[in-house]
């Protein structure tokens, strides 16, 4: 080491990966400034803390937002991976529900009517399901998406819209008339 040197200002590189993300237009950011392409090097940073954002691409889940921090004399690289998000595909059962306002959710969002394909980040989540008068709903449930995989589920309402005590699904089964 030298003594008395000064130290040159940090510098930051940062790629973004995989391949197919940052053809679809993965960038960074780096402390709100203009959108960079994966591998650029930012030269002559000022020590200390600096903030990091991702940009959004299509079909994947972005890289948190974070922030670094730099020290003098050092060029720090970074690798940073956009992870392919996986659908969620919900029918609902019977016909009946449907065109009566039946519809699901994930974690707590807008509602999806039967049959909408959702582009979630792989891991669990929350589905519940919207009563409609005459029905009860699906159990509200976690379930866990894979990445680049297509989940799809049926979901079934229970009814009983003649109000005889006994279940229209049950009622058909049996060659009885559930109205």
């Amino acid at each position: 080491s030298s003594n008395g040197g000064i130290l040159p200002p940090a510098s930051l590189r940062v790629i973004l990966e995989p391949t197919d993300a940052v053809n679809l237009g993965a960038k960074w950011t780096l402390d709100g400034g203009p959108a960079l392409d994966s591998g650029f090097t930012v030269i002559s940073l000022p020590a200390g803390g600096h903030s990091i954002s991702y940009s959004s691409v299509p079909g994947y889940t972005a890289p948190i937002t974070e922030t670094i921090t730099l020290t003098n004399g050092t060029v720090m690289t970074l690798t940073r991976t956009y992870e392919l998000q996986g659908t969620l595909k919900i029918t609902l059962d019977p016909l009946a529900v449907r065109t009566n306002g039946a519809t699901f959710r994930v974690d707590g969002g807008a509602f999806f009517e039967s049959d909408t394909v959702v582009s979630l980040a792989p891991g669990p989540h929350l589905v519940t399901y919207l009563a409609v008068p005459g029905w009860d709903p699906p159990t509200g449930e976690t379930v866990t998406v894979q990445s680049g995989v297509a989940t799809e589920l049926t979901r079934t309402y229970s009814g009983d819209l003649d109000n005889d005590g006994m279940p229209d699904d049950w009622e058909s089964q049996n060659g009885l008339n559930p109205n």
